[in-house]
């Protein structure tokens, strides 16, 4: 699933990965590749999100830069200290890229945020043997602030995922849509100050669900067989065989 989320999980929109979509638009797996063309589907992706009144701020990877871009490689800034960031501007779309060495180097472009103001991070320093702050762009701060939705929504799920497994090839969809509902659902309790825990948020779902539709069993264990009259058998088959009726017998169990 290629999914749009809020910071604490909140899923906005979503797509199905279909392979073949029938519904995919080429000139967006052209420009963008098949990777992000669902999600400017979803919702544009920078110069798209600047031109719809949007602004956006994420990663990306080394061959989706454009080559012409004079921002150092990735290859020399891995020789450099952590903290050691450049920039660039392309100006014809207005999109900033910062590239930062951290434990490893982060390209970050954005239409929202610049260089400055720098923040610092606290870093362990395996050279100096202590805790050191390092210097991180305010556009890589506000990455690592807002990022994450996706992956707490799928902490969610994995805490209390619907355990059925079933054979058709549709069953984890629905479940996942099912899973989906519940933790919306459960975000938005939050948000309108309930205090119930995600598992006591399901448990009262179940409740209430089998309180208003579900009827427990009379008994625990096997059910008992039903006790008929054969007679009553034998006298509706000889009249749909068009015999006449059985004599009566004793009660039997089937």
């Amino acid at each position: 699933m290629w999914c749009l989320n809020t910071p604490s999980g909140y899923l906005v929109n979503f797509e199905l990965y279909q392979g073949n979509n029938p519904r995919r638009l080429a000139e967006y797996e052209k420009s963008f590749g098949k990777a992000s063309a669902p999600m400017v589907q979803i919702i544009k992706l920078l110069t798209h999100l600047k031109e719809n009144g949007y602004q956006g701020t994420g990663t990306i990877r080394e061959n989706r830069i454009p080559r012409d871009c004079p921002l150092p490689s990735k290859k020399i800034m891995e020789k450099k200290a952590r903290g050691t960031f450049a920039s660039i501007i392309d100006r014809t779309h207005g999109i900033l890229f910062v590239r930062w060495v951290d434990n490893g180097v982060v390209t970050v472009p954005s239409t929202l945020n610049g260089v400055e103001p720098t923040s610092g991070v606290r870093r362990y320093s395996q050279a100096e043997k202590k805790t050191i702050i390092v210097p991180r762009p305010n556009a890589i701060g506000t990455y690592n602030a807002f990022m994450g939705g996706v992956d707490l929504m799928d902490e969610n799920f994995g805490r209390y995922r619907v355990g059925m497994r079933g054979k058709k090839w549709w069953w984890c969809i629905f479940t996942w849509l099912l899973d989906v509902c519940i933790q919306n659902a459960w975000q938005i309790h939050k948000k309108c100050g309930g205090t119930m825990t995600q598992l006591e948020f399901r448990r009262e779902i179940v409740t209430i669900y089998l309180q208003r539709y579900g009827s427990p069993p009379k008994s625990p264990g096997k059910p008992k067989h039903k006790t008929i009259k054969e007679d009553d058998v034998l006298a509706k088959t000889a009249k749909l065989l068009g015999e006449p009726s059985a004599p009566s017998v004793k009660s039997a169990y089937v």
